[in-house]
C-alpha cells in the first residue's frame, strides 16, 4: 500500500511542479523530508519524468513534428515556410547545449551537496523574487525574432535550474521575458525546450539504471506513476498557460516566499 500511495504522490508532485514555476526537484526533496516518502529508485525516477515528456509531445505534437520535419529537410529543400522551423530547432539545441555543459560541470556537484534544505529554502527565495520582479513584462519579439543570444540565455537560465529550488520554467521564462520576448513565445519556448532536457535526462538514468541493474517494486505501482504523472504535468502545462494569460507571474511568487519563508521556520525550530 506504501508503494501506491508513494508512486501516486510523486506522480502528481513531479507532473504538476515540473511545468509551474515553483521547481519540481525543490518539491520532490520537500516530499521525501515531510511526508516520509523514501527518494525514488532509477526506474521510478524514469518513469515520472517519462510521464512529464510525454504531456509535452501531446500538448506540443504539431509543433515538435514541424521542427523536427523542418531541421532535417529545410538543409535539402530550402522551403521558405520550413525556415523558421528549422531556426528553432536550431536555437532549441543552441539552448540545450549551454545547458549540458552546466550539467556536465556541475551536476554531480549538484546531485551530492545541493538536496539540502536551507539551499533550496534559499533557492526559492531567489525564484520568488525573480517572478515577482518580472511579472507583468512581456516583450515584443516572436519565434521569428529570436537571435542566437537569446537562446544562449535562456539554455544558461536553465542550467541554473540544475539547482533545487530553481525552477526550469520559470528560469526559461524569466530569461525569455528579459530577452524581449512576448509571453506566448517565452512560455512555448520554455515547454518545448523541456522535451531535449527531460528526454536527454531520462536517457541517463535510463544508462544508470541499466549499469545498476534495475531497481523495482512491482509494475502496478509504476504504471500507476506514469499516468499520474501525465496527466497532472497536463493540467501543469494548460493552467500555467491560462494564469499567464490572466493573472501573471505573482501568486507563483508569493507560494514560493511562502513556502521559503516554512521551511527557514524548520530549521531554526
Amino acid at each position: 500500500m506504501e508503494a501506491w500511495f508513494e508512486a501516486v504522490l510523486l506522480g502528481l508532485v513531479q507532473g504538476l511542479t515540473e511545468f509551474l514555476p515553483i521547481s519540481s526537484s525543490a518539491h520532490l526533496v520537500i516530499a521525501q523530508e515531510f511526508l516520509g516518502v523514501k527518494e525514488q529508485g532509477l526506474t521510478l525516477e524514469l518513469l515520472l519524468h517519462f510521464g512529464s515528456l510525454l504531456a509535452v509531445f501531446v500538448f506540443y505534437w504539431k509543433d515538435i513534428f514541424k521542427i523536427v520535419k523542418a531541421f532535417f529537410t529545410f538543409p535539402l529543400t530550402r522551403r521558405d515556410e520550413d525556415r523558421l522551423d528549422f531556426k528553432m530547432g536550431i536555437w532549441l539545441l543552441l539552448s540545450t547545449f549551454v545547458t549540458g555543459i552546466l550539467y556536465v560541470l556541475f551536476g554531480d556537484w549538484v546531485e551530492t551537496y545541493a538536496k539540502n534544505i536551507a539551499l533550496i529554502a534559499s533557492m526559492l527565495l531567489l525564484t520568488g523574487f525573480f517572478l515577482w520582479w518580472i511579472d507583468g513584462a512581456s516583450g515584443r519579439k516572436t519565434e521569428g525574432n529570436l537571435k542566437v543570444s537569446d537562446s544562449l540565455i535562456i539554455g544558461a537560465a536553465q542550467g541554473l535550474a540544475l539547482l533545487p529550488g530553481i525552477s526550469r520554467s520559470g528560469a526559461t521564462v524569466v530569461a525569455g521575458l528579459l530577452s524581449g520576448l512576448d509571453k506566448r513565445t517565452a512560455l512555448n519556448y520554455s515547454f518545448i525546450l523541456a522535451v531535449p532536457i527531460i528526454g536527454g535526462g531520462a536517457i541517463l538514468k535510463g544508462i544508470d539504471l541499466v549499469q545498476e541493474g534495475g531497481v523495482y517494486f512491482g509494475a502496478g505501482p509504476y504504471i500507476v506513476s506514469v499516468i499520474v504523472s501525465f496527466l497532472s504535468a497536463l493540467a501543469g502545462i494548460k493552467w500555467f498557460m491560462n494564469l499567464m494569460e490572466r493573472v501573471r507571474l505573482r501568486p507563483f511568487a508569493v507560494y514560493c516566499f511562502l513556502v521559503s519563508a516554512g521551511l527557514f521556520i524548520y530549521l531554526l525550530v
